[in-house]
C-alpha cells in the first residue's frame, strides 16, 4: 500500500517503479514467491475500499510506502495493520521523514532512480520480510504497544499494574525528549548520545547533558523521573524467565503473563510410562 497518482503522473511512476524492480522483484522470487498486489491490480469487481480492508487484514504481508505524508489512506490502512498486529513492512523515499507516531519503526529507505540505493532497498526488504515472516509476533507497532500498556494498567496484579506504569512513564518521557529535540538534529550528535543515554537509564557525559542544539539553551533533565516504588520482578509463564520493560508480551490463555516470543509449553507426553524393576 501506498501513494500510486494519476496516471502519468510523477508519483504514479515511482510507484510503478518501486512496486516492480523492488517490491515485486524481491517478494516474487524464492523464497518468497509470494503474490503481490496493489490496489489498482485486484481483479476481483466489487467495492474497491472493501476489497484493500480486507487484503491489509488478511495479508500474509504488508509493504507500506509511507512517503507522501498527505496521503490519510495510507496511514488509514497502516493504522488497520498494526491493530490486527501482523506483519509490515515501511518503507520511506530518501530525503522524506516519517510522522512523530510511526518515527521509531524499523524503515527501509529507497530510491528509484539511483540504482545503489534500489540495490540496497532490496537487500534491506529480503532481510527484514524473512526476520518478520520468521516470527510475525516479534515486530512490536504504536497501537499494540499502548493496547499492552493499558492491558497492564488494568490487571489485578499489582506487579502488573506496576510495569505498566513503568512503561507509561517511560513512553511519555521519550515523547517529551523527543520534543524538545531540534529538528533535524540525528541521534549521531552530542544530544542525541544524551538521549540514548537517558532512555537506556546510562549516565551521560557532561557535554550530552549540557548541550542543546537549540537558541544556545542548556539543557540538563535527561535522567529519568524517580520512580515511587520498585515493583518485584515479572517472569515468563512459559520459559520462567524474567520479563523486561522492554519486553513484548501476552497473556496465556489462563491469563498468565508470556513472553510473545516463547513457543506455547509441549503438552504432557500421552500413555502410561513404563517402569522397569531393578
Amino acid at each position: 500500500m501506498g501513494p500510486i497518482g494519476e496516471e502519468g503522473s510523477d508519483i504514479r511512476k515511482r510507484s510503478d517503479d518501486l512496486l516492480t524492480y523492488i517490491i515485486k522483484d524481491v517478494l516474487e522470487s524464492a523464497p518468497f514467491n509470494m503474490q503481490v498486489d496493489r490496489a489498482d491490480e485486484m481483479p476481483k469487481p466489487g467495492l474497491i475500499p472493501t476489497q484493500v480492508i480486507e487484503r491489509v487484514v488478511n495479508a500474509d504481508l504488508v509493504v507500506a510506502d509511507l512517503a507522501d505524508l498527505k496521503n490519510p489512506n495510507v496511514f488509514y490502512e497502516l493504522a488497520l495493520r498494526h491493530a490486527v498486529r501482523k506483519p509490515v513492512v515501511h518503507l520511506l523515499l530518501v530525503g522524506h521523514k516519517l510522522p512523530f507516531d510511526v518515527s521509531a519503526q524499523r524503515t527501509i529507505y529507497y530510491q528509484t532512480t539511483d540504482l545503489s540505493s534500489a540495490a540496497k532497498a532490496k537487500a534491506d526488504l529480503k532481510k527484514h520480510v524473512e526476520a518478520v515472516l520468521a516470527n510475525p509476533e516479534s515486530a512490536d507497532n504504536p497501537i499494540s504497544a499502548a493496547l499492552g500498556v493499558l492491558d497492564l494498567l488494568e490487571s489485578k496484579d499489582a506487579r502488573e499494574q506496576g510495569l505498566g506504569r513503568i512503561l507509561q512513564e517511560l513512553t511519555d518521557l521519550r515523547g517529551e525528549v523527543r520534543q524538545l529535540q531540534p529538528s533535524g538534529t540525528t541521534s549521531a550528535t552530542p544530544l542525541g548520545a544524551a538521549l540514548r543515554a537517558a532512555n537506556l537509564g546510562m549516565p551521560a557525559t557532561e557535554q550530552q547533558r549540557k548541550f542543546m542544539e537549540s537558541g544556545g539553551r542548556w539543557f540538563e533533565a535527561f535522567t529519568p523521573p524517580p520512580l515511587s516504588f520498585t515493583p518485584p520482578p515479572l517472569f515468563c509463564a512459559n520459559c520462567r524467565e524474567p520479563i523486561g520493560l522492554l519486553d513484548s508480551v501476552q497473556r496465556s490463555s489462563d491469563g498468565a503473563l508470556i513472553h510473545r516470543r516463547c513457543p506455547p509449553p509441549a503438552p504432557p507426553p500421552t500413555g502410561t510410562p513404563s517402569t522397569s524393576a531393578s
